[in-house]
C-alpha cells in the first residue's frame, strides 16, 4: 500500500495580497510561520520520497517544512494555469462546478484541462506501489488527484484547501481511501 500526503503550500504573497497575481511568488511572512508548524507535524514521520512543485511558494514551503531531507522538484506538480503565464487563478474562489468545467475544458489560453489531467496522471502513474510518500503541491493538484484515485461518492464536497492543509491517501492495488482532507489541525 502507498500512503500519500499532499500538502498545499503555505500562505504565499499572491494569497495574502502583498503581490499581483503572479504565477511564481514566494511565501507571506505568515506562510513562513505555517511552515514552522508543518516542520513539527511531519517532523516524527518517516517518508520514503518527497515531492514538491518547482514554484517558489511550494519549493520554499517544502525546504522550510522538511529542512534536511532530499526534494525531488516537478514542474507536474504546478497549479493549473487558466490564463496569461504571469496570471494564476485563486481556486478556492471558485465554486466546484466552475473547477470541474475548468478541467474538463478541451482548450484553454494557457493549458487545457486534459493536458493538465494527463499530466497529474503521469505524475501519480511514477509514484511506487508501496511506502509513504509526500508531495508539497497547489490546490487544483490536489483536487484533481482525488478525482483521478476516488469515485465521485469518496470525494469531498468542499472544494477548499486550504493553505499549509494536508490531505493523506492510502492507495492499495484496487481501491483507495480518503484519510484527511484539507487537514488543518497542526496549525493550531
Amino acid at each position: 500500500m502507498l500512503e500519500l500526503w499532499l500538502v498545499r503550500h503555505a500562505e504565499s504573497e499572491a494569497n495574502a495580497g502583498l503581490v499581483g497575481d503572479v504565477v511564481d511568488c514566494a511565501l507571506s511572512h505568515k506562510g513562513v510561520r505555517e511552515t514552522d508548524r508543518l516542520r513539527a507535524h511531519l517532523a516524527p514521520v518517516r517518508f520514503d520520497a518527497i515531492h514538491s512543485s518547482d514554484l517558489r511558494r511550494c519549493a520554499q514551503t517544502a525546504s522550510l517544512a522538511m529542512p534536511d531531507s532530499t526534494i525531488q522538484f516537478d514542474a507536474r506538480l504546478r497549479e493549473l494555469v487558466t490564463g496569461p503565464e504571469t496570471a494564476v487563478v485563486d481556486l478556492d474562489k471558485l465554486g466546484l462546478d466552475a473547477v470541474l468545467r475548468s478541467v474538463a475544458a478541451p482548450e484553454q489560453p494557457a493549458e487545457s484541462g486534459l493536458a493538465f489531467r494527463a499530466r497529474v496522471k503521469a505524475w501519480l502513474d511514477e509514484l511506487p506501489k508501496t511506502g509513504r510518500v509526500l508531495a508539497f503541491t497547489h490546490t487544483q493538484v490536489v483536487r484533481e488527484v482525488l478525482s483521478l484515485l476516488l469515485s465521485s461518492e469518496a470525494r469531498p464536497t468542499s472544494a477548499v484547501v486550504a493553505n499549509a492543509s494536508i490531505t493523506r491517501m492510502e492507495i492499495a492495488a484496487s481501491t483507495t481511501r480518503l484519510v484527511a482532507f484539507a487537514a488543518i489541525d497542526h496549525l493550531g
